[in-house]
């Protein structure tokens, strides 16, 4: 897929960098490596159960940009179990020009936040409702 296919507010999200990484003193925080070889990290900021800050980098390609600005701003206010309930398919319909090759990308930028939700549990910062 060439550049002049992809829609512009997708370009524009990449671009503008507004979750881009990284972030002093997280909640949470998650690096996953995938079988491609791109690298993902997600940092989290988390107050009373909702995700306040979100900040992610990516060693990957435009598409591991895109899935990672859009699964950051997907989750950017949430509660924490309507972030885990974010899936690599609600990346891909949203993002609407990811090709098939690329699509381990929403599976990388997804399993990075939820892990990175896991660090913040492990932590022991998580409301005691959550135990």
């Amino acid at each position: 897929m060439d550049l002049y296919e992809i829609p512009q507010d997708i370009i524009n999200l990449v671009r503008e960098e507004k979750y881009a990484g990284p972030m002093k003193d997280p909640d949470g925080k998650a690096s996953i490596k995938g079988l491609c070889g791109d690298e993902m990290i997600f940092w989290l900021t988390i107050e009373e159960d909702i995700l306040k800050d979100i900040k992610f980098e990516t060693s990957g390609c435009f598409f591991s940009a895109a899935c990672g600005a859009m699964t950051a701003g997907y989750a950017y206010g949430k509660k924490i179990r309507e972030a885990l309930g974010i899936s690599p398919g609600d990346i891909i319909d949203m993002l609407k020009c990811l090709p098939d090759d690329h699509c381990h990308c929403a599976i990388l930028s997804v399993g990075t936040l939820h892990k990175a939700i896991a660090d913040y549990w492990l932590r022991g910062k998580e409301v005691k409702r959550w135990r």
